[in-house]
């Protein structure tokens, strides 16, 4: 009897895939050295065993997005918006341990400079152009949006950063108990758990990426090779991000270097929604935090995505303290939380503890960055002490929803 075109569809996929796998575990894992040693385990794990067939979307139906933004700007709240769209597959921060490997162990970017880049005036930049991070950065992101996870390293997806968030913690999961104390590896748990990982991607018909690691100014060949790819730069206040990273990070880049990227960042932006038209939408933090139903319904127009009732209702209890642990507020609403019962008071808080005199000093070197944003310097203690007198403008240089 034969095979029906579609199993035989099915069945090549997963012959396709499983022979990368081989060719990931001879080529990436064994280069890794003597970290892992094969051994075979009898069982390999109830979770990871499922048998997937595989019907991979194509042309209008899959969408690629990139939520391009900085650490402590309300990315994973806003991600959390975008990855309720059915059918999405969710891949949180894959640029981390790329750029903790090119800084001697930095995972955050303390300045243009420090990548080993420049500041060439505004224009469509060549992969030439770019530094040796944001190519490796390129490349690995159209092997992603591929699906192609043969250079990611299972040391990478073993890594705590990826435990907590998206589809990606869910291949961290799978493959955590696989290695032992001794550092065994258990080849067949290992491709179950990355072929998992794989046809969920596979499947997906949204591939959604959150990156804080990737200069505005590298997004241009990853546009012009995927039709189907929109960018989302998400920005928030200059002043709000510093001081969430000092607090949280323990280090933040200098107030002078942090402002001259966004400057380059939000003209970058500019240029590639000129040069791709309605492919490439900005907005603010404290405009998602002011409604979020409202910029949700936006965002999810501008970038042609389903917005459902189950959606909505996602998002309502995200805002209205009827998230995850709603009983207890304190851990309910932590620092890296994405339930806030009050969004709006929560992305002005950092303006009851700053110091007035570090946002003057932030006020004298990122004036260039409020006017392509759309913020108002604190002139005075009671300006910056009065959360009734909003920072944000009407508009900046740069469009925003």
């Amino acid at each position: 009897m034969k095979m029906p075109p579609q199993s035989r569809a099915a069945v090549g996929v997963l012959l396709v895939g499983l022979t990368f796998l081989l060719y990931h575990y001879v080529f990436v894992v064994r280069k890794e050295g003597q970290q892992y040693k094969l051994h075979d385990y009898k069982d390999v794990g109830n979770n990871c065993t499922q048998q997937h067939t595989v019907t991979q979307p194509s042309g209008p139906s899959l969408k690629r997005i990139l939520l391009v933004t900085y650490g402590r700007s309300g990315s994973t709240f806003t991600s959390y918006i975008l990855k309720e769209t059915p059918g999405t597959f969710f891949f949180f921060e894959p640029l981390r341990p790329l750029l903790v490997k090119n800084t001697g162990g930095v995972g955050t970017i303390m300045s243009y400079e420090a990548l080993g880049g420049r500041y060439w005036p505004v224009q469509e930049v060549a992969v030439s152009q770019l530094t040796g991070y944001e190519q490796k950065a390129v490349t690995l992101l159209d092997q992603l949006f591929r699906c192609d996870i043969g250079n990611f390293p299972v040391t990478d997806y073993l890594s705590t950063h990826f435990l907590l968030h998206g589809n990606v913690s869910k291949v961290t999961q799978c493959l955590q108990p696989m290695v032992k104390a001794e550092g065994y590896l258990n080849l067949s748990h290992y491709l179950q758990c990355l072929l998992d990982f794989w046809a969920s991607c596979q499947a997906a018909t949204t591939r959604l990426f959150k990156l804080i690691r990737l200069p505005a100014r590298a997004l241009s060949p990853l546009l012009q090779k995927h039709a189907d790819l929109r960018v989302v730069y998400l920005a928030r206040d200059p002043r709000a991000i510093l001081s969430s990273q000092r607090a949280l990070f323990g280090a933040a880049p200098r107030a002078k270097d942090f402002c001259r990227m966004v400057e380059d960042d939000a003209a970058h932006i500019r240029l590639l929604q000129e040069t791709f038209p309605g492919r490439v939408v900005a907005l603010r933090y404290e405009d998602v935090a002011s409604d979020p139903l409202i910029y949700t319904r936006r965002l999810y127009s501008a970038l042609q995505l389903p917005l459902t009732s189950d959606v909505e209702s996602k998002v309502r209890k995200m805002t209205s303290g009827g998230g995850r642990n709603s009983s207890s507020s304190s851990s309910n609403e932590g620092a890296y939380s994405i339930f806030r019962s009050d969004p709006r008071k929560s992305s002005s808080a950092w303006r009851t503890k700053i110091s007035f005199s570090s946002v003057r000093e932030d006020d004298g070197v990122c004036v260039g960055a409020y006017q392509w944003l759309g913020y108002r310097e604190a002139l005075n203690e009671s300006v910056l002490r009065d959360l009734g007198q909003s920072l944000t403008a009407p508009f900046g240089r740069l469009g925003f929803l």
